[in-house]
């Protein structure tokens, strides 16, 4: 009787396979494991933020737009929050392009500071502004185009677009810093969007988003390990960890677009020369050149930012970066909007001081760090945009339009 023969040892490809296999099931462990303590220990409105790219849609021209007849909820610290859009992607969900006659239609545009889907929305800057113009005895019609993540340039090509269609009295712009890195910037959060550049003879040309770069896909067409990794709470948690590293990585303008230390512009003089001041003045130029077009007053204003208006967020900033009072100064960069705005002859409306004597009715941002603003800040806004239309005398007759008469001077600093 012969002897067993002894057993092969397995094959080096086999080895590699079975590596392969223990590798990715320790992955597999270790990201449930990472995904139950985050659901437990982490507080659930960090990890269960909803991402923009749900709310938007693909548009070959603007990079993405915000879904039309959105009806969505989410939850805020203990409230739900109901957000809802009309057939044009706009808000109040009851907005309708045919015109009221004898009301005076205002339209406002920007990125998420202008939308507020964070706060209810009667206590968004739409709602509140038009409660306001009507307690004044002014017939207001307030709808509020602004899109999230959206900077200067597709805010303007929005606008071209809409103006035609809704016929606004009066056009606003809510600029918010970030923008001044969107406008360089070829991509956004992680979609490709348009970019404007002067041609030879001075005059601006715009670059439509490559479509080959679009990261917005339909839910039937993204895949299903990429949906399920994307609402995983571990990945929401880590999310904004890695938009930051990736902006340090890329630079200054990116770090700017994503909101990483850009309160430097407030006591480092310097780092506001190193912004396009030109692309931005001939974006908004044409932004009033277009409300003009089309029978409409245009005005732009800057959105009350976290490091300009909040007494304690200011103070807390300077200790932790051993800046001097004296070095300090939260009117620097709507100081530089105002003087941009003189030289082009177009609206501006400053809000600094307005909120900096109003401190007792603040804080005006949601807590502890956003700089999208609370309804006390929208409130405030509200009224501040108020009176600055009744000073410019924009709400007499509706279709009121043209440039103002004289330069506006730049804020004091107080």
């Amino acid at each position: 009787m012969s002897a067993a023969e002894p057993p092969r040892p397995p094959s080096r490809a086999r080895l590699r396979l079975i590596r392969l296999v223990l590798f990715a099931l320790v992955i597999v462990f270790v990201y449930a494991v990472g995904e139950a303590v985050t659901r437990l220990f982490v507080p659930e409105a960090v990890w269960r933020s909803h991402g923009s790219n749900d709310d938007w849609l693909f548009d070959e021209q603007l990079g993405w737009i915000q879904k039309p007849n959105l009806d969505i909820s989410r939850k805020r610290d203990e409230s739900i929050v109901r957000f809802r859009t009309n057939a044009d992607g706009v808000t109040p969900e009851t907005a309708r392009r045919d015109r009221t006659p004898g009301v005076t239609r205002i339209m406002l545009f920007g990125d998420s500071n202008v939308v507020g889907r964070w706060v209810p929305p009667h206590l968004a800057i739409h709602a509140q502004l038009q409660r306001r113009l009507v307690s004044r005895g002014v017939v207001a019609d307030v709808v509020n185009a602004g899109v999230e993540g959206y900077s200067t340039d597709q805010a303007l090509l929005l606008m071209e677009r809409l103006l035609p269609l809704y016929r606004p009295d009066i056009v606003a712009y809510g600029l918010h810093p970030n923008d001044l890195g969107g406008i360089v910037s070829p991509e956004a959060y992680g979609n490709a969007k348009p970019m404007f550049s002067f041609a030879p003879d001075g005059s601006l040309e715009v670059r439509p988003p490559p479509y080959r770069q679009r990261r917005i896909l339909p839910r039937e067409t993204a895949s299903s390990l990429r949906r399920l990794v994307q609402r995983s709470a571990l990945y929401r948690v880590f999310q904004p960890f890695g938009f930051r590293l990736r902006a340090r990585i890329l630079g200054f303008d990116q770090q700017t677009l994503h909101g990483i230390d850009w309160e430097i512009v407030y006591y480092r003089p310097e780092a506001l020369e190193r912004y396009d001041w030109r692309l931005l003045g001939a974006l908004v130029d044409r932004m009033d050149e277009t409300s003009l077009e089309h029978g409409a007053a245009f005005f732009f204003y800057h959105h009350p930012d976290l490091g300009a208006v909040w007494a304690p967020f200011i103070e807390t900033l300077r200790a932790k970066r051993r800046i001097a009072a004296t070095r300090y100064d939260p009117h620097a960069l709507e100081r530089r909007l105002a003087t941009l705005a003189a030289s082009r002859q177009v609206r501006f409306c400053p809000v600094v001081d307005r909120f900096a004597a109003n401190q007792e009715r603040g804080p005006f941002h949601l807590l502890p760090r956003d700089y999208h603003c609370n309804p006390a800040g929208y409130e405030l806004t509200a009224e501040l945009i108020a009176d600055f239309l009744e000073q410019e005398r924009l709400l007499g007759e509706p279709s009121l339009s043209g440039r103002p008469a004289t330069p506006f001077a730049a804020p004091a600093v107080n």
